[in-house]
């Protein structure tokens, strides 16, 4: 009998719910050090003015009661507002943090929220053999319950198996395959992958990381554009050679990140 994990995700923009917004990749204008003041360009049409904010005491604090006990705990205000920012204007408040000398802006956070252990074949689709997944096919029905509301609390969902995937052909049987996903399904029924997860390996994490970049929008590197997306970028300028996520290369530590194609990608799509 077969054990699945299926791993369901949310991401959530800051102030907003995923599925109702957009990804953006805000940048900095201006700064003055004067007065701590930030132009904040978010996307086309929309550029912040941002000014420090400071709405705590400097000696802030949070009692908790239990009905008959109490405990005060003193917090440093000027610290726990160090990286807020507001622009008046448009009435928005956001955190700022400087990193390495630069600036970075939270832009999507990845929250899990169900974890669901699988003992049928309710979702998994096995070879006539009954020995293998077939991947395809697991894919499609995972699909078809995303279509039935299945996983309406994420935005992403990702099917792990210890077990081997294969694709199905005509009369043949393909082992080279560990993943499997619609690219740019983030958010609708096509929302969904499968992945081996072979314990204690933990090979399972780059490859959840893999299918969860195509969800979001982005193709193998070194690929052409896809026409199911009319205007969607190609990655022929970034080599799979390179070793990114979206390549089938260990390039070290670039193995856990995105290139510059799969960025824009991921932007075109979400």
């Amino acid at each position: 009998m077969q054990t699945a994990i299926l791993f369901s995700a949310m991401l959530v923009l800051i102030a907003m719910e995923s599925c109702a917004s957009f990804l953006v990749y805000p940048r900095i204008l201006e700064s003055r050090a004067d007065d701590g003041s930030l132009l904040l360009h978010i996307h086309e049409g929309l550029t912040l003015s941002l000014e420090k904010t400071s709405i705590l005491a400097e000696d802030f604090i949070i009692t908790s009661s239990t009905g008959f006990d109490s405990d005060a705990i003193v917090l440093y205000g000027r610290e726990l507002e160090k990286n807020l920012y507001h622009d008046k204007h448009h009435q928005s408040a956001l955190a700022v943090m400087a990193i390495d000398g630069g600036l970075e802006i939270p832009k999507v956070r990845f929250q899990l929220n169900k974890v669901i252990r699988n003992m049928s074949d309710m979702i998994i689709k096995r070879t006539n053999n009954g020995t293998d997944i077939d991947a395809e096919a697991t894919l499609d029905t995972m699909k078809e319950h995303a279509r039935r509301g299945a996983f309406r609390e994420c935005d992403i969902a990702v099917l792990l198996t210890s077990e081997d995937l294969v694709l199905v052909g005509n009369n043949t049987i393909g082992r080279d395959i560990d993943g499997m996903a619609f690219i740019g399904g983030v958010c609708g029924e096509e929302k969904v992958g499968v992945a081996e997860d072979r314990p204690p390996t933990y090979e399972g994490v780059g490859r959840l990381a893999h299918e969860i970049a195509h969800i979001l929008g982005a193709n193998h590197d070194n690929t052409s554009t896809l026409k199911e997306f009319p205007g969607y970028p190609g990655a022929e300028n970034c080599s799979s050679e390179d070793g990114y996520l979206m390549s089938y290369r260990d390039g070290g530590r670039k193995k856990y990140r995105l290139s510059n194609c799969s960025k824009d990608q991921i932007r075109f799509i979400y």
